[in-house]
């Protein structure tokens, strides 16, 4: 695990499954939980406003990215070769669109026209899209060695991680787990609405 993790690793400690679980990283996961169980119960407008905010906060930390890549000295397309690996993406790419589907559900709970629901699919799709090929391209294109990272599977980083690192230090690293964040915590559940 990265370093950055250690603040969460304090109070009681015990293993599961050979893994290390602390008090600190139990208390964040059950405050995260309650409070959107909170949410939850106040109403779905409520969770509107917040899945708002936090997709809001995934675009901002993606277009911070992608502006910071195009515009460092770190980036360039010969870090990009060989091209032939960019094909690889396609496999997962199905899983950019997991949740879109429930829109028309939150759409009968606000009461949008079928026209304005059809519109909301596109831009998710163009903007799920964006993220994907984004964050694929802000790695390749810092990371020299990006197709030898992923070959070393045991030992590989997390990439992007590496990547927005190598390009904006510790700030770069946060919008990532912002960016994270963010799209785990936006994902609207069908039984949610």
């Amino acid at each position: 695990m990265d370093e950055s993790a250690v603040i969460l690793k304090w109070g009681l400690h015990y293993q599961v499954v050979g893994y290390d679980v602390w008090l600190g990283e139990m208390l964040l996961a059950m405050g995260i939980l309650i409070l959107f169980g909170i949410l939850n119960i106040l109403g779905v407008k409520k969770a509107g406003i917040v899945q708002t905010i936090l997709a809001a906060l995934l675009g901002i930390s993606v277009v911070t990215l992608t502006i910071a890549a195009l515009v460092s000295s770190k980036t360039s397309l010969a870090n990009m070769a060989p091209w032939w690996g960019f094909h690889k993406s396609d496999a997962i790419a199905p899983w950019a669109y997991v949740g879109f589907d429930t829109i028309p559900q939150a759409a009968e709970e606000f009461k949008f026209s079928y026209k304005k629901v059809s519109g909301i699919m596109i831009v998710a799709i163009i903007f799920g899209c964006f993220v994907y090929t984004a964050n694929n391209t802000i790695t390749a294109a810092t990371l020299e060695n990006w197709s030898d990272l992923i070959v070393e599977s045991a030992s590989t980083p997390w990439l992007l991680l590496t990547a927005a690192e190598c390009l904006l230090g510790t700030p770069g690293k946060i919008l990532v787990g912002v960016a994270v964040s963010s799209a785990a915590l936006s994902y609207p559940c069908p039984d949610q609405f």
